[in-house]
């Protein structure tokens, strides 16, 4: 009988929330920090990400407003990265409060060169195996005194996938 996909809720590994960094992150780390970054094990797709303030977040005078960026990165490969959403590092923000952006998930049509698929259609927010999943610094936060601290997240629910379609997942069973 055939069947599309599998999923085995014993085998995932942290679903829906995950903390990525749970060392808290001073409000004006420099840009070009990354977060974490985490290889994933199983198909999933990232549907949220943010922050929580641990330290309610004040930057005295404004000067620019901090942001987050989330990444792809397919097959591990940096070099390649894919952003997927931003998150402003908000001035205010009280300690405690949870701070998200949804992770928009449009379907990537196809590449074809000469007629032939070359890289596959997709959705841009899901992850295969081996994929790593990352969090950014891509503005750093600046006033005249910043005062705060966060923890980055990522949430994410595993999905259904054909196992063909996951080279890096070697299914051992005997």
């Amino acid at each position: 009988m055939g069947h599309y996909g599998f999923y085995d809720k014993s085998i995932v590994v942290d679903a829906g929330k995950v903390v990525a960094n749970p060392t808290a992150i001073a409000l004006g780390a420099a840009t070009g920090v990354i977060l974490a970054s985490r290889p994933l094990l199983e198909p999933i797709t990232v549907t949220r990400f943010g922050f929580q303030a641990t330290v309610a977040f004040d930057y005295d005078t404004l000067v620019t407003e901090g942001v987050l960026s989330l990444y792809r990165y397919p097959l591990g490969n940096a070099n390649n990265k894919v952003l997927l959403q931003t998150i402003r590092l908000v001035d205010a923000t009280p300690i405690g409060s949870v701070c998200y952006a949804d992770v928009p998930n449009p379907v990537v049509p196809a590449t074809l060169v000469g007629g032939v698929i070359t890289v596959s259609a997709r959705n841009k927010a899901d992850f295969d195996a081996g994929d790593v999943v990352a969090i950014w610094i891509s503005t750093q936060a600046v006033g005249d005194t910043e005062v705060g601290d966060f923890q980055p997240y990522f949430c994410g629910h595993p999905r259904a996938e054909v196992a063909d379609n996951q080279p890096l997942m070697v299914n051992l069973t005997p």
